[in-house]
């Protein structure tokens, strides 16, 4: 993919913020609350992973003790980040981080809500913002590394930076503390924000409110300036005749991909550099390479053309894409979503607008420009 990344859905696919949706889910499971008040499940962690527990169990309602009771029996509590803290103390440092003036949030709601997006990380969404890149990356890092995801999101929501496991430094998006017109929760606002702003952009900084990326100041002289001001505005331009809007670029993303993970990865299917896609003759090997590194228990995050798409379950409709150099400026339309496996003759995937589903593997394939392959 290259600059254009992520359509939004329609309205009507958003949902609602996790601290709703989540707890029909869980509440009223038989057995939870028993694990959480049992000792069985807490000797087995440290005494101050234990103290942290009860401060978290503390602040949490039926549907969050449920969560903490569930992360308890599985042992993902004792998981621990990149710096060496476990999950349940990274829950806890959460629950005390002290929001910016102004938040509409306190530390109990980021508390919840971060802790619903480890115990099911599938309420995760982009809702109707152009974040698929970074959604996608947000619900990796929270499915695989919930101890690392809930460190990062306590730096953004606190202190408004965090160091990542390279040693690279996030920062928090000022705009995105305000709630916008999205239906997501805190956490993910803060997330998808950071995790869209995050590395070099020639066209700026990302912008929550107005979910775009912009130079802050138009007039801004010296090569930078320049640079942004034609070959920024001529893809603004180029795109806008194609009927897109501007994500964030592959690059961006496989940057984000491998400082927020830890994990190095390939880029197959664009330029070098990863800013444009790569002419239909020179991505031969993407499906190749997706397939292969499926077959050997990869998720892969691929982008697809979404020209005529219809994935969602129940609805699903075949409709192949011929990639024809004349359909370019479509193909750059392109929307990233999770491949998780493949069989049965089909590919399936997350796609960050909310649900799982699948397309035959001739339809994927011809959908398929570039993807990014965990090594």
């Amino acid at each position: 993919m290259a600059i254009v990344t992520g359509p939004a859905p329609a309205p009507q696919a958003v949902r609602r913020p996790v601290a709703t949706r989540s707890a029909p889910a869980i509440a009223g499971r038989a057995g939870d609350e028993r694990v959480v008040a049992g000792p069985a499940g807490l000797a087995k962690l440290t005494a101050p992973d234990r103290a942290a527990y009860a401060a978290v169990a503390a602040q949490l309602d039926a549907p969050g003790r449920a969560h903490l009771a569930r992360l308890l029996a599985s042992g993902t509590l004792t998981q621990a980040d990149a710096k060496g803290s476990s999950l349940i103390a990274n829950l806890a440092a959460l629950g005390r981080v002290k929001p910016p003036g102004g938040a509409p949030y306190t530390a109990t709601d980021l508390l919840r809500q971060a802790l619903a997006h480890v115990a099911e990380p599938a309420v995760i969404n982009q809702g109707d913002r152009w974040t698929c890149g970074a959604t996608t990356v947000q619900y990796v890092l929270a499915s695989e590394a919930a101890s690392e995801y809930v460190r990062l999101v306590a730096g953004l929501a606190g202190e408004g930076r965090v160091a990542l496991r390279g040693g690279q430094t996030m920062t928090r998006v000022a705009d995105s503390v305000a709630r916008d017109t999205t239906t997501r929760d805190d956490v993910e606002r803060l997330v998808q924000s950071a995790f869209q702003d995050y590395g070099d952009d020639f066209r700026g900084r990302y912008a929550n409110q107005t979910d775009t990326i912009a130079h802050a100041n138009g007039d801004q002289g010296g090569i930078g300036g320049f640079f942004r001001k034609t070959v920024g505005r001529a893809v603004d331009w180029v795109v806008g005749q194609a009927g897109g809007q501007l994500g964030i670029s592959e690059g961006k993303i496989h940057r984000l991909y491998q400082d927020t993970t830890g994990r190095k990865a390939r880029l197959v299917g664009d330029l070098p550099g990863g800013a444009f896609l790569a002419p239909g003759p020179l991505r031969g090997d993407t499906w190749a390479a997706v397939a292969q590194a499926v077959a050997a228990g990869q998720r892969v995050p691929v982008d697809l053309i979404t020209d005529g798409l219809a994935d969602k379950p129940g609805a699903q409709q075949e409709h192949l894409f011929a990639q024809a150099l004349g359909n370019y400026p479509t193909q750059m339309r392109s929307h990233q979503v999770l491949v998780t496996r493949i069989e049965g003759g089909r590919v399936h995937y997350r796609n960050p607008w909310g649900y799982e589903t699948s397309l035959s593997v001739a339809e994927f394939r011809s959908r398929l420009t570039d993807a990014i392959i965990p090594q």
